[in-house]
């Protein structure tokens, strides 16, 4: 169930799902009178942080949802079969990566300034990357066992005085950056086996412009 946003009515949001960019919400309301089950596309405002409702929408009364309520219970296999995987999501998901495929807005990719920093948190997640404006701050979580290792790598190298002692520490962080690939690699697979499910599709467009961005600071450094 999605979250985000705060809601400026009285009226009983009873469910929620999506992201708070596209957020579908379920909501008994009540005017003059009259009870309705309301189930409608939202959107969060940037300035105000209100969950405002679209256009995009159903509201039902209690006889027409009793109505809808048994043709889903007598025809749900075949509105399944019709719908999967088929819907406005995925939809728009797919088109995206069929613009990605076509074309790729260089300037969006383009690498801009960046700041790192260390702190420290619980959490199996080892860094943030926080956008402010057009410069980004790369967060580092010092509590996590990959980030412990780096910043343990970075200062010996510091220290080197000897060839040796430089190898070995190139090897030790050649291996650590190769952890990370595998590690990344191996999560993405738990999302695999339901074709053309939402994990899927969005890991698969992370991963796609994931290669953009880190070409384009790859190719600035070179």
């Amino acid at each position: 169930m999605a979250t985000g946003g705060r809601i400026m009515s009285a009226d009983s949001v009873i469910a929620s799902a999506g992201s708070k960019h596209n957020m579908l919400v379920f909501t008994l309301k009540e005017y003059k009178g009259v009870r309705t089950f309301d189930i409608r596309k939202h959107y969060v405002d940037k300035k105000t942080n209100d969950l405002l409702p679209t256009k995009k929408g159903i509201t039902v009364t209690s006889n027409s949802f009793d109505v809808l309520k048994e043709v889903i219970d007598e025809q749900h296999d075949k509105i399944k079969q019709w719908l999967s995987p088929i819907d406005d999501f995925v939809n728009e998901i797919k088109k995206q990566k069929e613009l990605e495929n076509e074309y790729v807005d260089i300037a969006k990719f383009n690498d801009r300034d960046y700041q790192v920093q260390e702190s420290s948190w619980k959490s199996p997640e080892f860094f943030q990357v926080i956008a402010e404006g057009g410069i980004d701050r790369l967060v580092l979580n010092e509590k996590h066992p990959w980030i412990k290792t780096f910043i343990h790598i970075q200062k010996e190298i510091k220290k080197i005085d000897n060839v040796e002692e430089m190898q070995m520490l190139v090897s030790q962080l050649l291996r650590l950056l190769m952890n990370l690939l595998i590690s990344f690699g191996r999560a993405r697979h738990l999302c695999e086996g339901a074709g053309g499910s939402y994990a899927e599709i969005l890991i698969d467009s992370v991963m796609f412009n994931w290669g953009i961005f880190l070409g384009t600071y790859s190719n600035d450094e070179g």
